[in-house]
């Protein structure tokens, strides 16, 4: 299953159609809050997993990233990690994020990064799409 997905992930992520779906509950750019959609996404497609995210101290505990664990691998659209730590590092390298992070489990009801059904299921259509090809 950790092939496909990461398969499939890749698929997506360089699908135009990704980023016109994205565009729906981003005003900045696609992946500026499209985290959360997207690991709801791969939850879907993938049948089971849960939320986790990544959290800072800003503000008392801001969640900054999400991510969706699935048969204990952490998928975001960058990849899979196999721990919090590493993908914790992932992020804060490529994101050039150099504040401390804490890994938590579940939705964080006081996050602001927007979350939208529709764009859920369109991004969970589409990678059932590549998972064909």
């Amino acid at each position: 299953m950790n092939n496909l997905i990461n398969e499939v992930i890749k698929k997506t992520y360089s699908s135009n159609d990704l980023y016109i779906a994205l565009d729906e509950v981003s005003s900045e750019c696609p992946f500026v809050g499209g985290c959360l959609v997207c690991a709801k996404s791969i939850i879907e497609f993938a049948g089971k997993g849960s939320l986790v995210r990544m959290v800072s101290d800003i503000n008392g505990g801001q969640t900054e990233h999400y991510g969706a664990m699935v048969d204990g691998v952490i998928y975001d659209f960058d990849g899979s990690a196999s721990s919090p730590q590493d993908w914790i590092e992932r992020f804060q390298r490529e994101e050039g994020v150099n504040r401390d992070m804490t890994f938590q489990e579940g939705y964080d009801e006081n996050s602001d990064i927007p979350d939208d059904p529709v764009v859920v299921k369109a991004i969970t259509k589409l990678m059932f799409s590549f998972a064909k090809n």
